[in-house]
């Protein structure tokens, strides 16, 4: 399992961070993978605190099922990551493609 990791972040724990809590394993690692893949140019943190894994990242976080079937060498369906997600923090898009985590400001 990862320490806190900081992956291409910007140094700043903003506000408008989001993304998944995920308890830890299998899918949790792949989801890991699958956020940096799909989110190339995000600042993202990630954090291990043993029984769970915190993936933060500025704004958008993004996990594609067809990334999650890559990393983890078989087939996925999204409805597995609902399985293992705690928590999250921003608003959530669920699709059978993919699993969004986003910041939208309401006024």
């Amino acid at each position: 399992m990862h320490d806190q990791v900081a992956a291409r972040t910007s140094g700043n724990d903003s506000k408008n961070m989001v993304g998944p809590v995920l308890k830890s394993g299998d899918i949790a690692e792949a989801a890991i993978a699958a956020v940096q893949d799909d989110n190339p140019a995000a600042a993202l943190i990630v954090e291990n605190h043993e029984a769970y894994v915190r993936i933060k990242a500025e704004g958008q976080c993004l996990i594609r099922q067809s990334t999650m079937e890559h990393h983890l060498g078989r087939p996925f369906e999204m409805a597995e990551l609902e399985t293992v997600l705690a928590s999250f923090a921003g608003q959530i898009e669920a699709t059978p493609e993919y699993m969004r985590f986003y910041f939208d400001k309401v006024f």
